[in-house]
C-alpha cells in the first residue's frame, strides 16, 4: 500500500513538472513572436516612411539654396541707373525748332518741357538720347534691360520677348535716354513723379513701316515700351538727371527713322493743352556721321594734279610749237 502511494506522488509530480516546463517553452516562444512582430512592423514602418518621404534632407537642403541663390540674383544682380548731377546745357537745342530733317543729334540735349502735378503746368526739362542697340548689335545688353525690367518690377511689369509681334526681318531695339530736371521744377517735398517719356518712333520715307521686300506693312511698328531701370518706390528730385529705357521693335539694319515724342510749351496749364499749341521733339537714333579726313584729301589731290599738270604743260608746249611753224 505504502509502495502504491509512493508510486502515485512520483507520478503526480512528473506530470507537474511536464506542464511547467512546457508552460515556460510556450511563453517564450509567444514572447519571441512579439518580439519579431515588433521588430517586423518597426521595419515596415521606417521602409514605409522612406518611400513617401523620398530621398530626405541631402536632397531637399540643395534646392532650398539654390532657391535663395536664385531670388537673390533676381533681387541684387541688376544695377539701378542711379541719379546724377546737372550736366552742361549750354549747347542744348530747342525742341521746338528740331523736325524730321533735322533731328537733335544723339547725345545732344534738347530743351523740352513736361507736365508737373504739382501746378497742373508744363515746365522746361532737358532731354538727350544716349544710345539705340538693336539685338544684332548687342543682344546681351537688350536681355540683360529686359531682365532688369523684370527684377525691378512685380508680376504686372514683366516683359517676355515672346510677346511682341516680331516678324521674320524684325528685331527688338533698346533706346536709353535722358532727362535733367532743373532745381526750379515744382515738386512736392515728398518727391516728384519719375521723369519718363512716352516715345515712339516714326519712318522718314512713308508712313508705317514696310518689309524690306515691300510686301508687307507692319502693323503696330513704332509703338515703345518704358522698361524699369530701378528699384519702385524710388525717390526724384529736380536738380538731377535720371537715365531712362525703352524699348521697341524695328526691321534689321534699319535705320532711315527718328524718335519722337509730343508736350506743350512751358507754361501750359493742363487745361490748356490741344493739337493747336502741341509741338513734336525729333530725335535722330544714328550717331553722327564721321567727316571724310581733310589730311587725306589734301595729300591726294596735289598727286593728280602732279600727275595731270605734265601732260597739259606738253599739250600746250605742242600747240604754241605748231603755231610758231
Amino acid at each position: 500500500m505504502k509502495k502504491l502511494a509512493v508510486c502515485i506522488l512520483i507520478g503526480t509530480l512528473a506530470l507537474t513538472v511536464s506542464a511547467c516546463g512546457s508552460s515556460s517553452d510556450t511563453d517564450q516562444e509567444s514572447a519571441g513572436a512579439e518580439d519579431l512582430e515588433g521588430t517586423t512592423e518597426e521595419v515596415a514602418t521606417d521602409k514605409l516612411a522612406a518611400e513617401v518621404e523620398g530621398p530626405g534632407d541631402t536632397v531637399e537642403e540643395p534646392e532650398d539654396e539654390a532657391g535663395e541663390e536664385a531670388a537673390e540674383i533676381e533681387t541684387t544682380a541688376y544695377e539701378a541707373l542711379e541719379a546724377m548731377d546737372a550736366p552742361d546745357i549750354t549747347d542744348a537745342r530747342i525742341g521746338s525748332e528740331t523736325s524730321e530733317t533735322d533731328p537733335v543729334p544723339l547725345g545732344t540735349w534738347v530743351e523740352t518741357a513736361l507736365y508737373s502735378p504739382q501746378d497742373e503746368t508744363y515746365h522746361t526739362v532737358y532731354v538727350r538720347v544716349t544710345n539705340v542697340t538693336t539685338q544684332s548689335q548687342d543682344a546681351e545688353y537688350v536681355d540683360y534691360a529686359i531682365a532688369a525690367n523684370n527684377g525691378f518690377g512685380d508680376e504686372s511689369d514683366r516683359i517676355d520677348p515672346a510677346d511682341f509681334e516680331i516678324p521674320e526681318d524684325g528685331e527688338l531695339v533698346v533706346l536709353d535716354y535722358e532727362v535733367y530736371v532743373p532745381a526750379d521744377f515744382p515738386s512736392p517735398t515728398y518727391g516728384m513723379t519719375e521723369p519718363k517719356l512716352l516715345f515712339t518712333v516714326r519712318n522718314l520715307s512713308e508712313n508705317g513701316f514696310r518689309s524690306p521686300d515691300g510686301s508687307e506693312i507692319y502693323a503696330g511698328m513704332g509703338a515703345t515700351e518704358n522698361l524699369l531701370v530701378r528699384e519702385a518706390g524710388e525717390t526724384y528730385e529736380p536738380d538731377k538727371t535720371y537715365g531712362e529705357r525703352c524699348i521697341y521693335v524695328m526691321i534689321k539694319d534699319y535705320t532711315d527713322y527718328v524718335a519722337v515724342y509730343f508736350t506743350y510749351p512751358v507754361g501750359t496749364l493742363s487745361d490748356e493743352t490741344s493739337e493747336d499749341n502741341m509741338y513734336t521733339v525729333y530725335h535722330s537714333v544714328r550717331p553722327a556721321e564721321e567727316p571724310a579726313p581733310e589730311e587725306e584729301q589734301s595729300e591726294e589731290q596735289p598727286e593728280e594734279q602732279s600727275e595731270e599738270q605734265p601732260e597739259e604743260q606738253s599739250e600746250e608746249s605742242g600747240q604754241e610749237n605748231e603755231e610758231q611753224e
